[in-house]
């Protein structure tokens, strides 16, 4: 059975730039060269932090190489993330605006989209399918959404205040897909860890890539 471990840099916003460098160095030498970074359009609702005013962020994360994802459009909350967990109008308009944004930045629309903390509601999971995504994830799954297809998927999320769910007793549940994510507020102190896990993945046989090389698979 072949398996897969996608690795997904989450929150990429021009206030965790320097973080983010340091990320792009520590999975290189890792021997991980192809992974996601998820983009915030305008990290906390700050007009401040949007990406299009940042010309050192959208320089460094286009030459970077790696596939950039949608991920939301302010990610406002951290206990209780609701930006999508909403209705199908409000959600819309919510990625309407995220991919204008995202677009102007790197001069490109994604072909992804990553729900903030993968919570989502049905009726924003279609919004983002008619708004010509090509896949989305949520807590439990990825969505291809091109076949309208669900593949049951295991999430590796290392927090400052939560482990959603715990590192290693999840992977010993075997699935052949494994969404493995990085915060920049969180990643670096844990490198030890980090390189524990990426070393178990390695062994037990996972191939390392992107959400956009992962949709090629399949």
């Amino acid at each position: 059975m072949e398996k897969y471990a996608i690795v997904a840099v989450h929150d990429a916003a021009p206030k965790y730039l320097n973080k983010i460098i340091k990320i792009d160095e520590f999975l290189g030498k890792q021997g991980i060269d192809d992974f996601s970074y998820l983009v915030i359009p305008r990290y906390h609702g700050q007009e401040s932090q949007e990406i299009t005013e940042h010309e050192a962020f959208a320089e460094i994360m286009r030459g970077t190489g790696q596939e950039l994802v949608l991920h939301g459009l302010t990610h406002m909350n951290l206990f209780l993330e609701d930006e999508f967990f909403t209705n199908y109008d409000n959600a819309r308009q919510k990625l309407i605006e995220g991919k204008k944004i995202f677009k102007e930045c790197f001069g490109h629309s994604p072909k992804g989209f990553i729900p903030p903390m993968w919570t989502i509601s049905k009726a924003a999971l279609t919004a983002v399918g008619d708004g010509g995504f090509k896949y989305t994830s949520s807590n439990k799954y990825f969505y291809d959404l091109r076949d309208k297809i669900r593949l049951r998927s295991t999430l590796v999320v290392r927090g400052n205040v939560m482990i959603v769910p715990s590192t290693f007793n999840t992977i010993f549940r075997r699935r052949p897909l494994v969404e493995v994510a990085l915060h920049p507020k969180d990643t670096l102190p844990k490198r030890r860890l980090l390189k524990m896990l990426l070393n178990f993945l390695r062994r037990r046989g996972y191939d390392f890539l992107s959400y956009k090389s992962f949709l090629e698979k399949i």
